[in-house]
C-alpha cells in the first residue's frame, strides 16, 4: 500500500473517531432529564430545574420534563410556575391521571382549592374508580366546609374500598359534624366488624353514644377501651362524664375515681370537675 493511501486512511479513521467521541458526549433530552431527576432526588431543586430547562429546550414536547420541573418548582414554593409547567404537561398528555393528581395536590398546598376539585373531577372522568381522587375531593370539601359533598365523596370511596377502616372513621367524623349521629355510630360499628379490637372505634362510638344520651352503651364502650388500655386518660375522663350523667347511688363516686385517674394521666380539665363535683 502506498504512503499516500495509508495517510488518507489514517486521517479518515481519526475523523471518524472524533465523530464517535462527539456523539458519545452529546447531551440528549433524555440525558438532561435523567440528570434533573438525580438532582431532584438529592434535594437540589434549582439544579434539577436547570437540567429540565435543557431537556425542554431540546424537546419542547417533553411532557415528563415539564411535569418534573413543575414538581421541583413546587418544592421551592414557586407555585404559579409549577402549575404552569404541569398545565403544559397536561396539554401534551391530556389523559394522564398522575399529571392532574400532581396539579391538584399543588393547588391544595397553594390555596387553590376550587382548582384542585376540578382536577380531581377530571381524574374521575378518565377513571371513575380512582379511589384517591374521591379521597382528595373529600379532603378539599371538608376544608371548604362543604360537608355534604364530603360525605358523598366518602360514600363513593367506600363503595370502592369497603374494608378500609380509615374511610369509615373519616365519614363518621363528617356525619357527626352534620349531626347525623346514627350515621357516625354505624360507621364506628362497621369498623368494629372489620377490626373487633379497634380501640379508637370503641372510644369514638362511646362519645357518639354519650351525645345521643345512650348512656349504658357509652359506658360499655369506654369500659372496653379501658379494659384493654388502663392508661387511656381520655377514656377515663369521658367515662367519668357518663357516670356523672347516670342516676343512681355510687355513680358520682365512680365518676370521681375516673377523673382522678384522668387527672393523674394529664387531663387538666379533670381537676376542674373534681373541684366542682368531688369535694
Amino acid at each position: 500500500m502506498n504512503l499516500f493511501l495509508m495517510k488518507k486512511i489514517t486521517l479518515l479513521l481519526f475523523v471518524i473517531s472524533l465523530c464517535v467521541s462527539g456523539i458519545s458526549k452529546a447531551q440528549t433530552p433524555r440525558t438532561h432529564f435523567q440528570n434533573g431527576m438525580t438532582s431532584f432526588e438529592n434535594g437540589d431543586f434549582s439544579s434539577a430545574i436547570a437540567h429540565f430547562d435543557k431537556a425542554i429546550e431540546e424537546n419542547p414536547n417533553y411532557g415528563d420534563a415539564y411535569l418534573e420541573r413543575g414538581r421541583a418548582k413546587a418544592n421551592l414554593k414557586f407555585f404559579t410556575g409549577a402549575l404552569n409547567d404541569i398545565g403544559k404537561a397536561i396539554q401534551i398528555n391530556p389523559n394522564s391521571k398522575e399529571y392532574y393528581r400532581l396539579r391538584a395536590a399543588i393547588s391544595q398546598i397553594s390555596g387553590r382549592h376550587t382548582d384542585a376539585l376540578e382536577d380531581y373531577d377530571k381524574i374521575l372522568t378518565i377513571d371513575p374508580k380512582d379511589a384517591d381522587a374521591y379521597r382528595g375531593k373529600a379532603e378539599v370539601n371538608i376544608y371548604l366546609n362543604d360537608l355534604r359533598a364530603a360525605y358523598q365523596d366518602y360514600t363513593l370511596l367506600l363503595s370502592l374500598e369497603p374494608n378500609n377502616v380509615e374511610n369509615y372513621f373519616a365519614r363518621s367524623s363528617v356525619s357527626f359534624q352534620l349531626k347525623n349521629y346514627q350515621g357516625a355510630i354505624d360507621d364506628c360499628s362497621k369498623v368494629l366488624e372489620i377490626d373487633p379490637d379497634n380501640l379508637n372505634a370503641y372510644f369514638n362510638r362511646g362519645k357518639f353514644w354519650f351525645v345521643v344520651k345512650e348512656l349504658d352503651k357509652a359506658l360499655s364502650d369506654f369500659s372496653k377501651v379501658l379494659a384493654k388500655n388502663d392508661k387511656d386518660a381520655e377514656a377515663y375522663y369521658f367515662r367519668g362524664l357518663v357516670y356523672q350523667s347516670i342516676e343512681g347511688e355510687g355513680n358520682l363516686k365512680k365518676a370521681c375515681q375516673d377523673w382522678i385517674a384522668a387527672k393523674s394521666l394529664g387531663i387538666a380539665e379533670a381537676a376542674n370537675l373534681l373541684e366542682k363535683n368531688c369535694k
